[in-house]
């Protein structure tokens, strides 16, 4: 009897062994989860042509890494804002939301473009806190805020519709530790912006990016909760003055229609 006693003790042992491991695991990760939020890490600044500081740049910054959530909503049968798998293919006439999380204060720019053409600046907007785009820690900015009332529900919902013809609808969020004027003075005239310009800015901003899904987190992790959130952080501590990242939405027509 006493080697089978022994034998169950050591499974039991065993189990509980691994049942702590698990529980340090999972606090582990959740402590992870909330460092990638808002843990403050030794950040080199760097000075860039055509910024604009809010106070005067330090040389080294304690400071979180840059850090976007974002997620996708779709109007549902009942017209309220559904969470969606940003990964879907969407149809025509479909009604879509993005919303837009940082993890600190900074500037924000996003910017709309089908696939392979120049794109237009949606936000900042006039008629969004009169234009400005300086934006608090953890604020969610809904996209579209304003639109057209056609494309505003009776709930007062306003939405992107998916309009032929099928394509990669692009929005291109830009999130600055300081000011950039280039982008400012674009938007200031309700301008375009090119995908030249796009593109030499990300190449410029030696940005290392990490996308992440972040489902179901609590508010002790930072972020938000939802089942399909994704954060985006530019993990290059030796130049972290922006985050230049694409939320792209795919489209195609519904079987049977035909494009206009």
């Amino acid at each position: 009897m006493k080697p089978r006693l022994f034998a169950r003790w050591l499974i039991i042992a065993a189990i509980g062994a691994f049942s702590i491991q698990t529980v340090f695991a999972a606090l582990a990760a959740a402590q992870a989860e909330k460092l990638t939020w808002d843990k403050d890490v030794a950040v080199k600044r760097v000075a860039k042509p055509g910024r604009k500081p809010l106070r005067p740049r330090p040389r080294l910054e304690l400071t979180p890494l840059l850090t976007l959530e974002y997620r996708v909503m779709k109007q549902a049968e009942d017209l309220t804002p559904q969470e969606t798998n940003p990964g879907t293919v969407f149809h025509t006439g479909d009604r879509l939301q993005v919303r837009i999380k940082p993890n600190q204060n900074g500037y924000l720019y996003i910017i709309q473009s089908t696939e392979g053409e120049d794109g237009q600046i949606i936000f900042p907007d006039s008629r969004i806190n009169n234009g400005r785009n300086l934006v608090p820690k953890n604020e969610e900015h809904i996209i579209p805020s304003h639109c057209e009332s056609r494309y505003v529900d009776r709930m007062g919902n306003c939405w992107f519709w998916m309009e032929p013809p099928s394509g990669r609808e692009i929005f291109t969020v830009i999130f600055s530790r300081d000011l950039i004027t280039e982008l400012d003075e674009v938007a200031g005239s309700g301008g375009t912006v090119s995908h030249q310009v796009i593109n030499r800015m990300r190449v410029e901003s030696r940005q290392i990016i990490k996308r992440t899904s972040r489902p179901n987190l609590t508010p002790e992790q930072g972020g938000g909760a939802g089942r399909y959130l994704v954060w985006v952080t530019n993990t290059n501590k030796r130049d972290n003055e922006e985050l230049i990242t694409d939320v792209v939405l795919l489209h195609k027509e519904r079987e049977g229609s035909s494009q206009r």
